[in-house]
């Protein structure tokens, strides 16, 4: 490569990491303040119990869902927040719950 050639794909590549960060900065999630929500926002839309944060909000919808999205990898037993499931692997680690497959 000559010099100018050089530049050139110098440049390119900056221009390409630059549109990257740009593109990521767009995708980014924004964060939401509580000070700036409405009562209504943060008020379940299925039994109207109201939260002070929005990510409680978001946990709490998740019983009123009828899928379990997270999955026991011991036995499958389904459980509808992370809470529950890591409470029940530890009671597989201490032996209170028998395995319903072998892996």
């Amino acid at each position: 490569y000559d010099v100018s050639e050089k530049r050139n794909l110098i440049f390119k590549q900056e221009k390409n990491l630059t549109s990257r960060k740009a593109e990521a900065k767009l995708n980014r999630k924004k964060r939401v303040f509580t000070a700036n929500l409405d009562i209504s926002d943060l008020t379940c839309d299925v039994c109207f119990k109201v939260f002070p944060k929005m990510y409680k909000l978001k946990n709490h919808q998740l019983i009123h869902q009828m899928s379990f999205p997270f999955i026991c990898s011991d036995c499958g037993k389904g459980f509808k927040n992370k809470y529950k499931l890591n409470a029940h692997e530890k009671d597989h680690e201490k032996g209170l719950i028998q395995q319903r497959w072998k892996k």
